[in-house]
């Protein structure tokens, strides 16, 4: 029939192979990528798993990212990083006539239990007690809203200060918290507290462009059409055809599996 012949032309396109191809390559490499910040099972589900790569309230999974650099700081010369716990990112440490101040930066997946609790873990390791309200200075970390953390105690029957900024990155599919804190000897703690405070504001996170994409499911489904359409299309079965007949039942297998 006429009408139909543009469809079925298109359905037995080679470009609609290559495009579907190509389309492959580049949605393995970006969900590749994305395992570094989603994770391996998010990643597959969101990328392979999936028909539309658009924002989740049309529909889609959410848009396709590629991450844009990577995080960045500007530590004072002063500082000596140290090796820290295998939580940390980065550790470093201040000395002031034999005083001590320890920094580190860490993060952890979502609100990692919520800033109270959070603040309430830092009092007591300084001898303080829990609190239930919190009353805390505002403080912005490349764009992200976050609060600044200030408490004094003891350690070890000693002055201990503990300084803080903790604040949630939601460049990601998943937000992350962020934990950056300067603790130990009062007075070394308070000649670093700008120091520290201009050390957090250096903070640069990697920019994510977002796009929109099609999903392993549609792209499987769409290259598996195309090439039941062009086999029964183009070729009859022959023992000198036996080859391409392999050929695409690999491919059909394949795109099944």
């Amino acid at each position: 029939m006429p009408l139909l012949k543009p469809f079925v032309q298109f359905w037995c396109s080679l470009r609609l192979t290559v495009v579907c191809l190509i389309g492959a390559m580049v949605l393995v490499f970006v969900g590749t990528l994305a395992q570094v910040d989603q994770g391996l099972y998010d990643a597959q589900k969101k990328y392979f798993r999936s028909y539309f790569l658009v924002p989740e309230s049309i529909g889609g999974a959410g848009w396709a990212q590629i991450r844009v650099g990577s995080s960045q700081w500007m530590p004072p010369g002063h500082w000596n990083e140290i090796e820290g716990s295998q939580i940390s990112l980065l550790d470093f440490e201040a000395e002031h006539d034999g005083q001590r101040a320890a920094i580190s930066v860490s993060k952890l997946a979502k609100n990692a239990g919520g800033l109270l609790a959070n603040v309430n873990r830092w009092r007591k390791q300084i001898g303080l007690k829990e609190i239930k309200d919190l009353q805390l200075e505002s403080f912005v970390v490349d764009g992200n809203p976050g609060k600044f953390v200030e408490m004094n105690g003891t350690r070890d029957g000693k002055p201990a200060t503990t300084l803080g900024v903790i604040h949630t990155i939601t460049y990601r599919t998943l937000p992350e918290t962020w934990f950056y804190k300067i603790t130990g000897d009062t007075d070394a703690v308070m000649k670093e507290r700008d120091a520290f405070r201009d050390y957090v504001r250096s903070a640069r996170y990697p920019v994510m462009f977002k796009f929109p994409f099609v999903g392993g499911y549609l792209l499987g489904i769409t290259l598996l059409v195309n090439l039941l359409a062009a086999h029964f299309q183009r070729f009859k079965f022959s023992r000198k055809k036996i080859g391409i007949f392999m050929t695409h039942a690999g491919l059909i297998f394949m795109l099944l599996g």
